[in-house]
């Protein structure tokens, strides 16, 4: 039987450029795409399982896919402790994440590229496709990963197939299959910090051709940190969800899969703690005394604010995917709608004090700041496409993609300070305010916008095999984007920090774009192939729609382009005990979509541009090996050298916005390595218990976190080591696993976010960073815990 995982085909790749990073021996040594499963298993103890991907929408062997990918199985995910998406960097090398104030401007960077914005203008770098569908802002990603099972990083652009906003890369997430009989599991865990997860799914055939399946999940952690404010705790959560999935079989020829699903999160996340840089005149008289008992250090997860972070998704949708198998291929239509949810407050001052001095620029002292923002999303889409079969002369795909997506953003700040005080002057000048004594101001802006984004694409791809062993790929993408906004922010009064003037624009935009691959393949013998790719990025073209948005924001932003080149070689061997990859690349990005920072009435805010050129280039390796019954290693190392080539201010910005040429761009550590180990003891037959030890470590060299390259915003290297037990029953119908989460107790923090990233001294513009704010995640410390599962 034909089924829809056949449903594709081969990555286009254009042919004939020079490489010059690469060179002629590197492909001699490359292995291209990463073999990154944790938890293979085989029927013996020795060969591994045959990898299978849909990385080219197609089921196929991972070592003959010509794409630089890793691969993750659900096993891996949960003996890793990797429950959302956001920790998935910790498994798979050349990728990191940014976690911002609320999932609305997180973000995955693959290779050094990624799209961090607040606008609802823009859209992300790195595609996040769960179940085929495509999924329209990083945010949405930012979720937990329920009954999965396997999640395939791709890395590189991947438009032709996945579409434009893959130009860094897709995070492509599989979840498990309906089984045809009645089984499932469920399983319940503890651990430090308050952390409760609860997890189980199963499935039952309702007749001969139908069968279905539901998964639910719920979490809770009290947080990492405290708000002494008031003494509630921070950066915890409170998550909960479920999907459904029903699979008709009409026909052997016929398979239809309905999925629901629904997931909330009400987190008091993201706090941003302060670590003072500095003792500035501005940080003793106002920051330092106002996050008073808290003390502001390198390591400091604790805040004082007078209101409380807060974060809340709802993310829901439904798909319907048909796989209608045809004589010579496969016919696969997925149509599917998704709505995102999301509201977030944040304590815009940092502290819980009231303006302490007239009318100064004291972070603290002078303005007493909350924000409040909501987002409502809807998207639309339906894909169309047709795969032959494989093993012919040529084999193709050809293809239709509709997107649509309706955004309404509301962002309200606002602002308290003082403006004149009957208390006598301080010797440094400043005027001390205090309740009963002075006059206090209060406006307030509030900004509102409609985003609507549309998307169709025609896309094709194939792969002549000139001989058995010798194959050219081609292919390409035609894109129709069409954009339009309108925006609106009423201010009730002039002057406040952070709040510009009442302001409104629109607008809209359309373009039609082409884009490109083409790549040779090798096979250097019966389980080693050998590859060169071209490939073009393409991210559409953009508007800064933000809070602060103002005249000299309202221009569009270009698309952002790229020429991307790999070469590599996968390879299996030792009969089928080692599977490892190596590849090269390189990257050129014209017209990257990234922040910059300018001030608005002493506040500093961020803005999206077109910041000019910028590469990224290195290799990446993996490899995954069972050299004794019982014992599976993988690994992996990643090298990326991402640097700015050429920094392009927009026109009106001010003097700070320098950004040095040739300096490494934001959350692009040169080294990541991955490391995992599962022993199962070889214990006699009369032991009724099986243990399996599992271990795992993932280290990264110094990483920048913020463009404006203030030594201050550099997160030193360090390394995570995971450990785990299980004990189990036999076939694992029960386990008991004990666990410990970064076991060396490394803290590290996930941003980095300057007070200003420069300042203009006789008019040249230098790093004048005085205070960071950390963000801090829930295992930056040891956490120890307990679970349990059971198999029925």
């Amino acid at each position: 039987m034909k089924i829809a995982n056949r449903a594709a085909i081969e990555q286009s790749r254009k042919v004939g450029l020079s490489f010059r990073l690469l060179g002629t021996a590197a492909l001699a040594l490359s292995l291209a795409g990463a073999a990154h499963a944790a938890e293979a298993t085989s029927t013996d103890d020795d060969a591994l399982t045959e990898i299978i991907v849909t990385a080219q929408k197609r089921g196929e062997n991972l070592t003959s896919v010509p794409v630089a990918m890793s691969v993750v199985t659900g096993d891996a995910l949960a003996h890793a402790g990797v429950s959302t998406s956001e920790s998935l960097p910790n498994l798979v090398p050349g990728v990191t994440f940014r976690k911002g104030t609320t999932n609305k401007n997180s973000a995955l960077n693959i290779r050094g590229i990624g799209t961090l914005s607040f606008s609802s203008g823009a859209e992300p770098s790195v595609s996040t496709v769960v179940d085929g569908v495509v999924y329209a802002r990083s945010g949405m990603a930012v979720t937990d990963l329920l009954d999965i099972d396997r999640v395939e990083v791709l890395r590189g652009p991947q438009g032709t197939l996945f579409g434009k906003n893959a130009s860094a890369g897709v995070i492509n997430i599989v979840t498990a299959e309906p089984k045809p009989s009645f089984g499932g599991y469920a399983e319940a865990s503890g651990a430090d910090n308050g952390e409760v997860r609860l997890r189980s799914s199963v499935s039952a055939p309702i007749s001969s051709d139908l069968v279905a399946q539901l998964a639910a999940f719920y979490g809770h952690a009290d947080g990492n940190g405290r708000n002494v404010h008031n003494g509630h705790d921070i950066n915890g959560y409170d998550h909960k969800g479920a999907r459904a999935k029903l699979q008709w079989t009409p026909t052997d020829a016929v398979k239809v899969t309905f999925i629901g699903d629904y997931a909330e999160a009400d987190d008091n996340c993201c706090a941003e703690s302060i670590q003072i840089i500095s003792n500035s005149a501005a940080n003793v008289r106002g920051l330092i005394p106002a996050l008073s008992p808290v003390y502001p250090s390198a390591t400091n997860k604790d805040i004082n604010n007078d209101v409380d972070p807060h974060t809340k998704d709802r993310n829901f949708g439904a798909s319907v995917q048909v796989d209608w198998a045809l004589p010579a291929g496969t016919f696969t239509s997925i149509s599917a709608w998704r709505g995102w949810h999301n509201v977030e407050t944040r304590d815009g001052d940092f502290t819980a004090s009231y303006p302490a001095y007239v009318g100064s620029s004291v972070p603290g002292g002078s303005t007493s700041l909350t924000d409040h923002g909501y987002v409502d999303l809807n998207q639309y889409s339906q894909e169309l496409r047709y795969a032959s079969d494989l093993g012919g002369r040529f084999d193709y795909v050809g293809g239709f993609f509709f997107f649509h997506t309706d955004t309404k953003e509301r962002f309200i700040r606002s602002d308290v300070t003082c403006t004149a005080s009957t208390l006598a002057a301080l010797g440094n000048g400043n005027i001390p305010c205090a309740s009963g004594s002075s006059t206090y101001a209060r406006a307030s802006g509030t900004a509102v916008d409609s985003v609507t984004t549309n998307n169709e694409a025609l896309f094709g791809q194939g792969t002549y095999h000139i001989t058995d062993d010798f194959r050219l790929t081609f292919g390409g993408r035609l894109t129709h984007d069409e954009l339009d906004y309108t925006f609106q922010r009423v201010a009730t009064a002039t002057g406040f920090a952070g709040i510009g003037a009442s302001f409104a624009s629109a607008n809209n935009y359309s373009r039609n774009d082409a884009s490109a691959k083409a790549g040779v393949q090798y096979d250097l013998g019966p389980n080693t192939m050998a590859y060169f790719t071209y490939s073009q990025g393409y991210k559409g073209p953009a508007y800064n729609i933000f809070f602060n948005m103002a005249a000299n924001n309202t221009g569009r932003l270009s698309p952002e382009t790229s020429n991307a080149y790999e070469v590599g070689l996968k390879t299996s061997a030792l009969d089928n005990k080692v599977v490892a990859s190596l590849a090269l690349f390189r990257d050129d990005i014209d017209g990257f979509q990234t922040n910059s920072f300018t001030n608005i009435n002493g506040a500093v805010v961020s803005t999206l541009v077109n910041a000019g050129t910028v590469r990224t280039q290195g290799v990446e390796l993996d490899f995954l090996t069972r050299p004794l019954p019982g014992l599976t290693l993988n690994g992996g190392a990643a090298y990326t050298d991402a640097t700015i080539v050429q920094f392009a201010c927009p026109t009106g910005a001010p003097a700070t916005c320098y950004y040095p040429n040739g300096k490494v761009l934001p959350y692009a550590p040169k080294w990541k390595l991955t490391a995992d180990a599962a022993y199962k003891l070889p214990l006699p037959d009369s032991v009724p218990v099986g243990v399996t030890i599992d271990t795992s470590y993932s280290w990264r060299s110094n990483q920048q976190m913020d463009i404006g390259e203030s030594p201050a915003t550099i997160q030193q290297a360090y390394g995570i080591w995971n450990l785990g037990v299980d004990f189990a029953a036999p076939e694992d119908r029960f386990v008991v696993r004990l666990y410990a989460q970064n076991l060396l107790n490394q803290f590290y923090a996930v941003s980095k976010v300057p007070d200003s990233a420069t300042s203009v001294v006789n008019g040249i513009a230098v790093p004048s960073t005085t205070y960071v704010r950390l963000g801090v995640p829930r295992d930056a410390q040891r956490i120890l815990g307990l679970g349990i599962r059971t198999k029925f």
